[in-house]
């Protein structure tokens, strides 16, 4: 086990840093099932606003609730597992009304992060990092935006309200591929309760990492499975005076099918910078 202290947006950064290679982002229905459109789609776009910028789908829902995420081996989409239509209502209803995401512009979110980035002192060109994307698709029209380097912005300026709401919308939809990878509910509950055995020996008094933290599982070509569990660092209250830092974790495990899962901690405070 390995325990590290780094800054927020290392830890954000790696969240996505793994993204499955889609040679082909378009969707490929099974073929015992009718067509169904899209929903909702996660992607993140490499290169972004250079000649060799390309578009790779993370995760596609079509509106009968089938998931579709990228084969590891031939990046074409593949149905994993199916939501349920309250679900799926559900999941819509967040992005919408709790995340705000149609209050979201590309190109407000591109302004206020240059000029932010002017006024702090950072450089806004982040070699290697991807724009992420969202479209969501409901009954009046159909919602996209994108945004550069979304975790590292949010981790630069959390009092940007709207970069922490395309952040929440990152994460979530990232939390429902890895949870749909893992093979459902179930499965991520077993892969949460091997990561807090780690957890809580380094830091016992942390709170335990939930299957809503789950961030990324990867099935390797070698048969191991690489996840990852992502909860964000904030600020708690139980009234006036007793506001307390909890503190973002990121857990990485490497299970070796045969052998005891390899598991890495990295912590960061509330307000790292």
């Amino acid at each position: 086990m390995l325990c590290l202290k780094r800054s927020l947006s290392t830890l954000c950064l790696l969240c996505v840093a793994v993204v499955a290679r889609a040679e082909n982002g378009a969707a490929v229905p099974a073929a015992s099932e009718p067509q169904s459109l899209p929903v909702l789609d996660l992607a993140f776009i490499e290169n972004p606003a250079t000649e060799g910028e390309r578009e790779i789908i993370a995760m596609r829902i079509l509106e009968d609730g089938r998931v579709l995420l990228p084969n590891e081996r031939t990046g074409r989409m593949e149905v994993v597992s199916r939501m349920a239509p309250d679900e799926l209502q559900k999941l819509t209803s967040e992005m919408l009304h709790d995340h705000g995401l149609p209050g979201l512009r590309s190109e407000n979110l591109k302004q206020e992060i240059s000029t932010l980035c002017q006024q702090q002192g950072f450089d806004e060109h982040i070699s290697g990092a991807a724009a992420t994307a969202i479209r969501l698709r409901d009954q009046k029209s159909i919602h996209f935006v994108r945004c550069p380097a979304v975790s590292i912005a949010a981790a630069r300026f959390p009092e940007c309200a709207d970069v922490q709401n395309m952040f929440a919308i990152q994460l979530r939809l990232q939390n429902v591929a890895a949870v749909a990878r893992a093979g459902g509910v179930d499965a991520a509950k077993t892969l949460a309760r091997q990561a807090n055995q780690i957890l809580q020996q380094t830091q016992p008094l942390s709170e335990p990492l939930e299957v809503n933290d789950l961030a990324m599982v990867r099935e390797l070509p070698s048969g191991r499975r690489y996840v990852q569990f992502y909860r964000k660092a904030s600020l708690s209250s139980n009234g006036p005076g007793t506001e307390e830092a909890r503190e973002g974790v990121l857990v990485s495990m490497f299970d070796d099918p045969g052998q005891a899962p390899r598991v890495s901690v990295m912590y960061e405070s509330a307000i790292a910078r």
